[in-house]
């Protein structure tokens, strides 16, 4: 399947937007002190929005370390993977579900999730431990490879996991998130292989070798 731009959802440029709108502002306070003669107001200012940047990165940090605990708590024979939900993964869930007469994918884009894997059921969490926004069998996962997803402006390696349906196969280009350190930074090729691998040993399917691309 050809990489193709999808389009944002709301929730991606309400984000965009609330960023955008905080960096305007700093810049023009930083602006109006220097030249109201305050520099030291200037450097002052320009400390405490590293601080609160660096503050909302910890707190996120923290309560997605306290979900993804909760996940594991509540299915501990099974593989956690924090995603990132790009347009194009929420689009297959759907496409998937419907194929295979599940109930709707309340997967949404441009949102954080978690994948939760055994040899059981595929299951697609949005919150720690409630019911799953999508889930599947796991018999009906036919490969797991490395691939690569279109995540707002950048391609990223991803896990390409493809299921069989009576339709098809549906092809779930998941993007691994960071599970320590700075979760904006891409996860190493080395970690999604390795991911990769270990879903491939929970769900039971065939080693695979290769790229598939998404």
């Amino acid at each position: 399947m050809g990489l193709k731009r999808q389009r944002q959802g709301p929730r991606f440029w309400l984000g965009v937007g609330v960023t955008c709108a905080w960096a305007v502002v700093l810049v023009l306070l930083v602006i109006r002190a220097f030249n109201s003669g305050s520099g030291g107001l200037a450097v002052s200012a320009l400390i405490a929005a590293i601080l609160f940047t660096a503050t909302l990165l910890f707190v996120f940090g923290f309560l997605n370390a306290h979900r993804l605990a909760r996940v594991q708590q509540a299915f501990p024979s099974a593989v956690v993977v924090p995603v990132v939900v790009a347009p194009l993964l929420a689009d297959q869930l759907r496409a998937l579900m419907t194929a295979l007469g599940l109930a709707r994918s309340r997967v949404k884009p441009t949102t954080y999730a978690t994948l939760v894997a055994d040899g059981v059921t595929v299951r697609v969490l949005t919150d720690a431990t409630g019911i799953p926004a999508a889930s599947f069998p796991s018999d009906r996962v036919r490969s797991v490879v490395l691939g690569s997803a279109l995540v707002g402006m950048r391609t990223m390696t991803a896990i390409a996991i493809e299921v069989a349906t009576f339709e098809g196969a549906v092809l779930l280009p998941v993007t691994p998130m960071r599970t320590r350190g700075n979760w904006l930074r891409a996860v190493p090729d080395a970690e999604i292989a390795r991911l990769a691998e270990d879903l491939r040993s929970a769900i039971g399917c065939p080693a695979e070798s290769g790229q598939s691309g998404t």
